[in-house]
């Protein structure tokens, strides 16, 4: 299915049904769009398994429904379908039709009963390290007409900081079936995502929801949350969540001032690696140029392990910052995330020495 997680198809989804699959959550990682890296996470995957199973069940119990049912078996649900105490890198979900984007989206407009709505809502709260929003800046530097419109775009008067939080939570829309995430007004994703009033404002609503639910979670343990995404299917009338939401991957944490999402591990490549990173960066303006999707054929270099120290650090605050958020010991043996940011800062040091 993808770099990081597998789907099984258990049993086939019809014009009329939902199917039955499996995700199973690995340790694999990704950054920069690059796919499978060459070494691996322990702990990683059942540490997001075990995250996103948690929303799921807690979003259920203020209704909002998912396709999330269990993550024990394919047909259990309700007060079965999650237990802490028992770490898993597999869940059970309800698996939808995915349409043909061919011809300008045609099939959205025929009256399917249930199908994989094209679109992610991207929820940003704030700005921290490493943000596109620093990257589109720069680009629009020189230019007060846009640089004033990507601010006014965020309900700011002035330019942000990395770290500061909007004055309000922006929503956006981009793709989710094409080979790159092209950012949609809100005409245009509702153009091709086939649904009508009031369903399309459901997107919205639902994003604001899962922001605010993961964001009082975040302010009980001590995290902060900058952003996320959600994906969506509809369901016979409804509109309901689908993939994975509120990780360490999917999402933007902090905890004590320092990153705990996958974010560490991009800088660590900027740091470590710098000539493969200017030349994915290389690449993809090479591919574009070529309206080549296939961007890594033009990638001079390929990346390299990272040092085994940090790959531990790193595997240790994946399943500790589980624990925080679980209100769990469900990883055993690793320390509070609290004990491991003063070594995160003594990575960081290194990486800028």
């Amino acid at each position: 299915m993808g770099s990081v997680k597998d789907l099984t198809v258990l049993t086939t989804p019809t014009a009329d049904e939902l199917g039955v699959g499996k995700f199973t959550f690995s340790d694999r990682y990704s950054v920069f769009d690059w796919g499978e890296m060459p070494d691996h996470i322990p702990g990683k995957g059942q540490s997001l398994n075990m995250m996103a199973a948690y929303n799921f069940v807690e979003l259920r119990k203020i209704g909002i429904s998912s396709h999330f049912t269990s993550l024990y078996s394919e047909d259990a649900d309700g007060d079965d379908a999650f237990d802490p105490s028992e770490p898993s890198d597999t869940m059970y979900v309800n698996l939808t039709r995915v349409l043909s984007i061919e011809n300008d989206y045609a099939e959205f407009r025929k009256p399917y009963q249930h199908y994989l709505v094209p679109l992610e809502i991207i929820y940003r709260n704030g700005a921290p390290k490493g943000s596109s929003l620093f990257k589109k800046l720069e680009r629009a530097r020189g230019d007060e007409k846009k640089f004033r419109e990507i601010l006014d775009s965020l309900n700011l008067s002035e330019e942000p900081s990395p770290g500061d939080f909007f004055p309000e939570p922006v929503y956006d829309f981009t793709t989710k079936l094409e080979s790159t995430d092209r950012p949609l007004t809100d005409e245009e994703a509702q153009r091709i995502s086939g649904l009508e009033d009031p369903a399309f404002g459901e997107l919205t609503r639902l994003a604001q929801q899962v922001n605010e639910f993961i964001t009082e979670r975040c302010e009980q343990v001590g995290l902060q949350h900058y952003d996320g995404k959600i994906e969506t299917m509809y369901n016979h009338g409804r509109i309901e969540l689908v993939d994975v939401l509120g990780t360490f991957d999917e999402n933007r944490f902090l905890y004590d001032g320092e990153q705990v999402s996958k974010e560490i591990l991009r800088q660590a490549y900027k740091a470590y690696q710098p000539d493969w990173v200017e030349s994915v960066s290389q690449a993809k303006k090479e591919a574009a140029a070529m309206d080549d999707s296939d961007w890594k054929s033009y990638c001079k270099k390929k990346p390299e392990p990272l040092p085994e120290d940090l790959i531990t650090l790193v595997s240790q605050i994946y399943q500790s910052g589980a624990n925080l958020y679980l209100g769990n010991d469900t990883f055993k043996g690793v320390p509070p995330l609290k004990e491991l940011i003063p070594e995160l800062k003594k990575q960081k040091e290194k990486l800028t020495a």
